[in-house]
Formats: C-alpha cells, sequence, structure tokens
C-alpha cells in the first residue's frame, strides 16, 4: 500500500525530532514529552438476518459488510507537540475507510488526518491548524474503544468524520474553549466546488464529568454531477455525562437545511442517546436509542424514489476486556422504517426493518 512508505517516512522524522527525549513508559508504542505514536485494530463480523444477499449494508460507514470477516478500521496515529508547534498524522485502512472515504482520490483515501499547527502567542493558548482535520461534529469519532456502544449512530454516519481547511481554536479558561474552521466543504479534501465552508465550535467543561459541545456548519455544497445543491446549514449539541464510575451516558441533537438551486429548503434532524453500565469484573451493557427524519433525502442517499428516510433504531451491547487495551463486544441493532421501506434488496423486495448483529474486536496500543 503507498501509505506504509509514507508511514515509515513521517516515523523516522517525527522521532528524529524527538530524539534527545528521555523515553516514558505508557500505554503507547513510541511516547516521549513530545511524540506520541498509537496503533488501532478493528476486527469484526455482521449478520444482517433481514438481507443475507447484500454485501454492503446501506446506511452505514461503520461495520457495514455483510456476513464477512473484515477490518473496520486499521491505523497509526502519530503526534508532535511543542510549546509553539504541533503535527497530527493519522493514515488508516479498512471497510471504514473504503466507504467514508470513496469520494477521495489516491492517498487521501487512507487518511484520517494530517495538520500542522502553530501557536503564534507565547502567552495565550491559540493554535492555528491547517490540512486534513478531525471533526466536531456529534460526539462520536471513528475510534470504537472511545465510544459507550460498538456501532455508530446514523447520526455520526451523515456528518463528516473529517474535514479540510484550516482551524482556529482558543482555550478561553479551563472550561471554555472555542474554534472556528474555513473549510473546503462538508467532509471533501480536495476542492471541488471552490467555494468555502464555515464552521464553529463551542465546548464547555464545568467538571470532569462533564461535556457540553454546541457546533455549527454553514456552506454552498454545489459540485460536480450535484450542480442543484445550493447552501447548507447545519447545527449540533451533544452532551457527555459520568453519573460515575460505572454509569456513562451521552446525547446527542442536530437538525440541518439543504437548498437546491430554487432555494427550496430539505429540513433533516435526528436525536439519539446511549447508556453504559460497566463493571471490572462482569464488563458492560450498553442501550441505545435514536431517531433520524430526512424525508427529502438531504443527506441519505436515495434507495427508493419518493420515499425519503425515516427511522427509529435502537440497540444493545455487551463489551468484556479481555486487556486493558483489548476489548471484545457484540451488539445487536435494529432499524425500523418510519414510513414505507429502507431501501429494496437486489431482488428487488422491499426491506422495511433491518435486524443486525456485530461482534468485533478492537485492540489499541
Amino acid at each position: 500500500m503507498k501509505v506504509l512508505p509514507v508511514l515509515c517516512t513521517v516515523l523516522i522524522c517525527f522521532s528524529a525530532f524527538t530524539q534527545e527525549k528521555d523515553t516514558i513508559v505508557h500505554d503507547s508504542l513510541l511516547q516521549t514529552k513530545a511524540f506520541q505514536f498509537h496503533m488501532g485494530f478493528d476486527w469484526y463480523y455482521t449478520n444482517c438476518f433481514s438481507d443475507k444477499k447484500v454485501n454492503t449494508l446501506p446506511f452505514f460507514v461503520s461495520f457495514g459488510h455483510n456476513r464477512e470477516l473484515q477490518q473496520n478500521l486499521v491505523y497509526a496515529d502519530l503526534k508532535l507537540e511543542k510549546k509553539r508547534y504541533r503535527a497530527h498524522f493519522v493514515p488508516a485502512l479498512g471497510t471504514f475507510m473504503d466507504q467514508n472515504s470513496a469520494a477521495e482520490k489516491g492517498i487521501f483515501r487512507n487518511l484520517l488526518e494530517a495538520n500542522i499547527g502553530i501557536r503564534p502567542l507565547a502567552k495565550k493558548e491559540i493554535w492555528i491548524d491547517a490540512g486534513v482535520l478531525g471533526s466536531p461534529y456529534t460526539n462520536e469519532n471513528p475510534f470504537s474503544q472511545e465510544h459507550l456502544t460498538l456501532t455508530r449512530t446514523l447520526a455520526a454516519e451523515y456528518v463528516p468524520y473529517y474535514l479540510a481547511g484550516a482551524r482556529t481554536s482558543w482555550q478561553i479558561t479551563k472550561k471554555w474553549k472555542a474554534c472556528v474552521f474555513l473549510l473546503n466543504g462538508w467532509q471533501q479534501i480536495a476542492d471541488v466546488n471552490k467555494n468555502k465552508s464555515i464552521g464553529t465550535q463551542v465546548e464547555f467543561k464545568p467538571n470532569d464529568r462533564d461535556v457540553f459541545n454546541w457546533n455549527t456548519y454553514v456552506g454552498k455544497e454545489g459540485k460536480a454531477g450535484q450542480e442543484n445543491y445550493g447552501m447548507r446549514y447545519f447545527s449540533d449539541v451533544f452532551w457527555t455525562h459520568g453519573f460515575s464510575e460505572s454509569i456513562s451516558a451521552a446525547t446527542c441533537i442536530y437538525a440541518g437545511i439543504q437548498q437546491d438551486a430554487d432555494k427550496r429548503n430539505a429540513f433533516w434532524w435526528q436525536a439519539n442517546t446511549s447508556l453504559r453500565f460497566s463493571t471490572k469484573k462482569f464488563g458492560s451493557m450498553s442501550l441505545r436509542g435514536e431517531v433520524f427524519n430526512d424525508p427529502n433525502n438531504a443527506v441519505i442517499p436515495v434507495y427508493i424514489p419518493g420515499n425519503g428516510f425515516q427511522c427509529v433504531a435502537y440497540s444493545v451491547g455487551y463489551g468484556y476486556h479481555l486487556l486493558s487495551t483489548m476489548l471484545v463486544r457484540i451488539e445487536y441493532r435494529q432499524l425500523q422504517s418510519m414510513k414505507g421501506s429502507l431501501y429494496e434488496d437486489p431482488q428487488a423486495a422491499s426491506i422495511d426493518r433491518l435486524d443486525l448483529v456485530t461482534a468485533a474486536l478492537t485492540f489499541w496500543f
């Protein structure tokens, strides 16, 4: 793979920057005072009982292959951070990348993040980063071990997992942080329409247990093949909370408007809540409920013309740590259409409900 020589080159360069530092023993392949190198692996098997013939399940970016043992995400995470400059590079492979980066070309198909940043003022915690950036939208990211449930919500699957452009971030106080993004568009590395988009993030951490985020996006989404796309307006709010060492919760709501060339508005929204109960001895149980309403297919592809997408879903899962950095999980998930069918299988049979079981082994260090 082309990504491997790039990864080796970057690792050698980063090591040269930090070779004078004493190595710290931690849950990392390599960590110094300035440099960190982590890796992660996500293997899974999904069985869709509702449609055994389809190979790639519709609607899903994560864990999206049916009845196949697959790698969801295999990644290397390299970070360099000094007082006045930093860099972050995350190449990755797997079915997640195949789905999530399908619109990108060349090596960009294998990039989750690739950015550099500077801190222009020594006395202010203000950073300017540019390149391929992590997305602030929803409380979920591609890394399974960081989430209460095994699979991602529909909410996370239909917002950007990455952004391309520049970000200015300011740690205003210990509790408040703000970011402004100047972007090429809604999850696109190459600037395909020559229009720029604006994103914002406000984060509030009142204590060690709560995190509140409010994010926005405004931009023109018209591009080749989708000339009737116009302005997109989007906002999400999420809250994560630790009730105790054993009980954690996350809630996210968002809404968006997509205009066409005639400035007609297509509105979509969603809401979801997740809850996890965990003990060191018996493992963890997770529950999730979600509603996703996109009646005019503003963001979800048209699988049945004129049908739209209106869905309720829930999941229940169990997880157990084989090691401190090795997690095995299994999850049952059901999606139920609120109107008509979700899609049609290759034999043109209508599917109005999906029942899935996903088992996964996640290992990171």
